[in-house]
């Protein structure tokens, strides 16, 4: 890669396992995709657990119980020096994005029609989710996060939402990254506080989370 070039990341494909490292001995885990997705489902009671075990010292592997960890130890990614010479992506549902006005006007709207904000006013309400962290993510990650919003958030909405997908170059100050990858800081639908963020070592730049795809 040469200076001030710019970069696509190898695509994964969507037909990906997951990793796990074993709580007993530390060995990585591979969990087929069919596999997790029957060990994360309900099961009735009295239905045996679809469980699978570390090869190397038999313990099973819950994935319900822990996180997944990451898929490609080589992933360009993880090199620091790369992550800000390569695309990025992010679905929206705003052609024009990163767009502040048309956001706080949209939920704002949405949250005055629902007239139910708890103990919250729409004010606090709208502070709260402008003050949100953005992801970024693979070419993958953007598609899935596109797919999850419109079964899991879009239903009640009326008409189908289009969405947008943008490719995205980020600018990195020294100091703007934090090193590694951290844990998932998010919360169960995906979002996360600016504040996290600069909790975690300062961070004022992107944070590597294991959510990647």
């Amino acid at each position: 890669m040469e200076e001030g070039e710019f970069v696509e990341q190898p695509l994964a494909g969507f037909n990906y396992s997951y990793w796990f490292d074993c709580r007993a001995c530390g060995t990585r885990v591979n969990i087929a995709a069919d596999l997790y997705e029957r060990q994360t489902t309900y099961s009735p009671p009295g239905r045996p657990a679809d469980f699978s075990r570390c090869a190397e010292c038999g313990t099973e592997v819950d994935v319900t119980e822990v996180r997944p960890v990451l898929r490609n130890l080589n992933d360009i990614a993880l090199q620091d020096d790369c992550v800000a010479r390569l695309y990025w992506f992010h679905s929206s549902p705003y052609e024009r994005w990163p767009d502040a006005d048309a956001y706080a006007a949209e939920f704002t709207a949405r949250m005055a029609k629902r007239r139910i904000h708890g103990p919250f006013t729409l004010q606090q309400l709208l502070e709260q989710h402008t003050s949100l962290a953005v992801h970024i993510g693979t070419y993958e990650a953007a598609i899935e996060n596109m797919l999850r919003r419109r079964h899991d958030q879009d239903r009640d909405d009326g008409s189908p939402i289009p969405y947008w997908l943008h490719r995205v170059q980020i600018e990195l100050k020294p100091g703007d990254l934090a090193p590694g990858v951290g844990e998932e800081l998010a919360d169960w639908v995906g979002n996360v506080p600016l504040l996290k963020l600069h909790e975690r070592g300062g961070a004022r730049g992107p944070l590597r989370q294991h959510e990647r795809s």
